[in-house]
């Protein structure tokens, strides 16, 4: 049989391309053949990224120089992320033919047996904040099977206009399953039955993941191995003293190659008598202060400088970046 699903497989997360992986793979166990709908966005794509983040950052949008300071931030990282994950979806995914919008798919979609809507938060609001239709298999031809396997909703409440849509679209599916007791929930509010399912990465066996590991040569031996979201100094310290206590060297992985949520913006403008002076006038002084990951601050000095040239002269005086870290043995 033929199943094509759509999922959220194209972030630049673990999580994301992990979960895709997983569903194909129990998919094929099963003894159908597998195809990854390779919907993204246009908003989703790497280099475009940054303009949707921003909108949902209302400090960083308050003025022009703050959205340049966060976009020059944010587009490093998600460039670097998105490529790297892009070359391992198209490695470990049977993709299909590429897709960015609704209308593409319901033009020229791919052919499948059963369309399914796979795990992750495909029912919750996307990057923008808005909801998209097409992962309720709204292009779909019409009488074909659908079903979702393990579908999460990402929020425990729809709006009264949002409610009708997915009750009106979710009643075209044969089966609907779901991850959380709130997605259960909602299901009931819109009159829907589901069943709660496992997450797909707990489908394939020890095999599959094995077959994806890679070693890790700067841990020799047996080690404790901390995979962190952000930096987090109580986390840091309770990982330290349990591999201490073991008696065994600690590895740690800083979550540094995929988005991060940046801290909010601290920006200080000095004028007048206390700041240096330039052929007898006073000189605006600004100082940005911003705690990112390491060599995301590439560029950031000619952006500044090319946007406050329009203002007369100007300069940037200097960028001070300490450098984090990503990957580090601690000895016990």
């Amino acid at each position: 049989m033929e199943v094509a699903v759509i999922t959220r497989h194209a972030i630049a997360n673990y999580g994301s391309l992990l979960q895709a992986a997983a569903t194909q793979n129990a998919l094929e166990t099963l003894g159908h053949n597998c195809r990854i709908i390779d919907y993204v966005r246009p908003g989703e794509v790497c280099t475009q990224l940054h303009k949707c983040q921003l909108q949902q950052k209302p400090r960083w949008n308050r003025t022009p120089l703050r959205r340049r300071v966060y976009s020059t931030l944010c587009y490093t990282e998600n460039v670097m992320a998105g490529r790297l994950f892009e070359s391992a979806r198209r490695q470990m995914l049977h993709l299909t033919a590429p897709y960015s919008t609704a209308q593409e798919l319901t033009a020229n979609g791919p052919k499948a047996d059963v369309y399914m809507t796979g795990s992750d938060q495909v029912w919750g609001p996307m990057e923008d904040g808005t909801y998209d239709p097409v992962y309720r298999l709204t292009f779909a031809p019409e009488g074909a099977k659908k079903v979702a396997y393990a579908a999460s909703f990402g929020s425990t409440e729809l709006s009264k206009p949002l409610r009708g849509q997915f009750c009106r679209d979710l009643r075209q599916y044969a089966t609907i399953t779901v991850q959380e007791d709130s997605a259960i929930a909602l299901l009931h509010q819109l009159g829907l039955e589901g069943k709660q399912v496992i997450d797909p990465v707990f489908l394939p066996d020890d095999a599959f993941w094995q077959s994806l590991l890679e070693p890790i040569n700067a841990a020799p031996g047996s080690y404790f191995l901390v995979y962190q979201m952000r930096k987090d100094p109580a986390l840091c310290a309770y990982a330290k003293a349990a591999a201490k206590a073991a008696g065994k060297p600690l590895l740690r992985r800083l979550r540094q190659a995929v988005r991060q949520r940046l801290p909010e913006p601290s920006i200080t403008v000095r004028a007048g008598g206390q700041g240096p002076q330039k052929e007898g006038k006073k000189v605006l002084t600004i100082t940005i202060q911003v705690n990112a990951p390491s060599g995301q601050a590439i560029g950031i000095k000619e952006d500044i400088a090319a946007y406050l040239e329009k203002f007369g002269d100007a300069s940037v005086v200097s960028i001070v970046e300490k450098l984090p870290e990503q990957l580090r043995m601690d000895s016990p």
